[in-house]
């Protein structure tokens, strides 16, 4: 490797290899990447045991409405396939 110094000369320098195994350019890239997520959860703002018992029995009741109302139009088509098909 060449060194280039404010004079005209350029001197040669030899770079001795660390006894240690260096790592793959993509693991120092997950480490970094490892290292932005735990500071953006540290950023979040976590809701506290009343909000999220609310918030989840929200989602509950979502999940089982759309259920039935997705059941309820399953049985009509059913029911209407059968009368045009004329099946039991």
């Amino acid at each position: 490797m060449k060194v280039e110094t404010n004079t005209s000369t350029s001197k040669e320098v030899s770079l001795k290899m660390s006894p240690r195994i260096r790592a793959p350019k993509w693991f120092h890239k997950i480490g970094r990447f490892l290292k932005e997520v735990r500071l953006e959860l540290k950023k979040v703002i976590w809701p506290n045991k009343k909000e999220l018992v609310s918030y989840t029995s929200i989602v509950i009741v979502s999940v089982l409405v759309v259920a039935v109302f997705i059941g309820a139009i399953d049985s009509l088509f059913a029911f209407l396939l059968r009368l045009f098909i004329g099946g039991r």
